[in-house]
Protein backbone atom coordinates (compact mmCIF):
# COMPACT_ATOMS: atom_id res chain seq x y z
CA UNK A 1 0.00 0.00 0.00
CA UNK A 2 1.30 3.79 -0.94
CA UNK A 3 1.92 5.92 1.91
CA UNK A 4 0.40 8.99 1.94
CA UNK A 5 2.92 11.82 2.18
CA UNK A 6 2.86 14.55 4.60
CA UNK A 7 2.82 18.29 2.87
CA UNK A 8 6.27 18.80 5.44
CA UNK A 9 7.38 15.28 3.43
CA UNK A 10 6.51 16.60 0.26
CA UNK A 11 8.04 20.18 0.91
CA UNK A 12 10.97 18.24 1.84
CA UNK A 13 10.97 16.16 -0.93
CA UNK A 14 10.53 19.30 -3.75
CA UNK A 15 13.34 21.19 -1.50
CA UNK A 16 15.63 18.52 -1.97
CA UNK A 17 14.74 17.62 -5.26
CA UNK A 18 15.71 21.75 -6.10
CA UNK A 19 18.70 21.29 -4.39
CA UNK A 20 19.77 18.50 -6.54
CA UNK A 21 18.89 20.81 -9.70
CA UNK A 22 20.93 23.82 -8.60
CA UNK A 23 24.08 21.30 -7.53
CA UNK A 24 24.17 20.02 -10.76
CA UNK A 25 23.82 23.16 -12.50
CA UNK A 26 26.43 24.25 -10.78
CA UNK A 27 28.98 21.20 -10.99
CA UNK A 28 28.26 21.31 -14.88
CA UNK A 29 29.06 25.25 -15.00
CA UNK A 30 32.07 24.25 -13.35
CA UNK A 31 32.80 21.44 -15.77
CA UNK A 32 32.39 23.19 -18.79
CA UNK A 33 34.19 26.28 -17.68
CA UNK A 34 37.44 23.82 -17.30
CA UNK A 35 37.21 22.18 -20.11
CA UNK A 36 37.17 25.83 -22.55
CA UNK A 37 39.69 26.59 -20.55
CA UNK A 38 41.82 23.59 -21.66
CA UNK A 39 40.59 24.06 -25.04
CA UNK A 40 42.00 27.47 -25.43
CA UNK A 41 45.29 26.20 -24.19
CA UNK A 42 45.21 23.26 -26.44
CA UNK A 43 44.17 25.65 -29.61
CA UNK A 44 46.59 28.37 -28.16
CA UNK A 45 49.28 26.11 -27.82
CA UNK A 46 48.64 24.17 -31.14
CA UNK A 47 48.68 27.98 -33.12
CA UNK A 48 51.69 29.05 -31.61
CA UNK A 49 53.56 25.98 -31.77
CA UNK A 50 52.68 24.13 -35.17
CA UNK A 51 51.50 21.58 -32.69
CA UNK A 52 51.58 20.04 -29.36
CA UNK A 53 52.57 16.44 -28.31
CA UNK A 54 49.61 13.66 -27.73
CA UNK A 55 51.16 13.74 -24.02
CA UNK A 56 51.48 17.42 -23.43
CA UNK A 57 47.59 17.86 -24.44
CA UNK A 58 46.97 14.95 -22.47
CA UNK A 59 48.78 16.70 -19.25
CA UNK A 60 47.06 19.79 -19.80
CA UNK A 61 43.45 17.93 -19.90
CA UNK A 62 44.27 16.45 -16.74
CA UNK A 63 44.42 19.26 -14.98
CA UNK A 64 41.54 19.79 -12.57
CA UNK A 65 42.14 23.68 -11.51
CA UNK A 66 40.33 26.27 -12.55
CA UNK A 67 42.99 28.73 -11.30
CA UNK A 68 46.03 26.54 -12.55
CA UNK A 69 44.23 26.56 -16.38
CA UNK A 70 43.75 30.35 -15.61
CA UNK A 71 47.57 30.69 -15.17
CA UNK A 72 48.55 28.80 -17.73
CA UNK A 73 46.64 30.81 -19.91
CA UNK A 74 48.07 34.08 -18.99
CA UNK A 75 51.80 32.46 -19.05
CA UNK A 76 51.21 31.09 -22.60
CA UNK A 77 51.32 34.39 -24.14
CA UNK A 78 55.28 34.96 -23.34
CA UNK A 79 56.63 30.60 -23.90
CA UNK A 80 58.13 30.08 -26.87
CA UNK A 81 58.58 26.43 -26.84
CA UNK A 82 56.09 23.60 -26.32
CA UNK A 83 59.04 22.67 -23.59
CA UNK A 84 58.27 25.86 -21.48
CA UNK A 85 55.21 25.00 -21.51
CA UNK A 86 55.56 21.43 -20.02
CA UNK A 87 57.80 23.21 -17.42
CA UNK A 88 55.03 25.71 -16.78
CA UNK A 89 52.37 22.60 -16.24
CA UNK A 90 55.10 20.78 -14.29
CA UNK A 91 55.72 23.73 -11.51
CA UNK A 92 52.20 24.32 -11.38
CA UNK A 93 51.41 20.39 -9.91
CA UNK A 94 53.74 20.96 -6.90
Amino acid sequence: MEKLMTSWERKGREEGRKEGIEKGKAEGKAEGELNALKTVIINQAKQKFGSIKDSTEEKIKGISQKEKLEEIVVKLINLETEKELLNVIEKLKK
